[in-house]
């Protein structure tokens, strides 16, 4: 399994400003061989049901022009990824809901105390999370995206198209953030 091949090591994310402490609460490790290997992965738990394993997100720890230029993705997502919904308290209850775009804002966010997030793992909102909104009921829904492939209003498009494909019932006040102040 990828989570027996996964050693203790946190520089990627020192380097980024997150603390050991963030690492170790969401049980990141580094992946020295598979799928993962020379990633800094986090596994994902399904904790609605069982607190079992159902996926792992990992981040290429060096990643280059050399990289980019050949379409190696920075974040490589193992399992199904349309059903996460990351992090997850089931005693969680929040006012607003910030939902970013990979687990490297997540993590950022959680360091500095902002634990109100879902990450959506790219720029659709699942029907995972559809249904997590509408369980929770936020008055607030804060969108922060960084992919540079699209344009911001590109972006805000597509959110919006992925939101109202789920939200018939249910109407949610989205907001945008701008600005790419969380890309890790």
């Amino acid at each position: 399994s990828i989570l027996a091949h996964l050693v203790k090591n946190y520089d990627y994310w020192i380097n980024k400003g997150i603390s050991a402490e963030t690492c170790e609460y969401f049980k990141i490790g580094f992946a020295t061989k598979g799928q993962l290997q020379k990633r800094s992965v986090i596994p994902i738990f399904d904790k609605t049901i069982s607190n079992r394993i159902i996926g792992f997100s990992g981040r290429l720890v060096q990643y280059t022009k050399w990289h980019k230029q050949n379409g190696v993705a920075k974040w490589k997502h193992l399992g199904p990824s349309s059903q996460f919904l990351w992090p997850y308290d089931k005693n969680e209850k929040f006012d607003n809901v910030l939902l970013v775009e990979s687990p490297g804002c997540t993590i950022k966010l959680f360091e500095h105390d902002i634990k109100n997030t879902k990450c959506l793992f790219g720029t659709n909102i699942s029907s995972t999370v559809m249904a997590y909104l509408i369980t929770q009921n936020p008055k607030k829904i804060l969108i922060g995206t960084n992919n540079e492939l699209y344009s911001e209003k590109s972006r805000q498009k597509k959110l919006k198209n992925s939101y109202y494909n789920f939200s018939t019932r249910k109407k949610f006040k989205l907001h945008y953030h701008t600005k790419r102040t969380l890309e890790t």
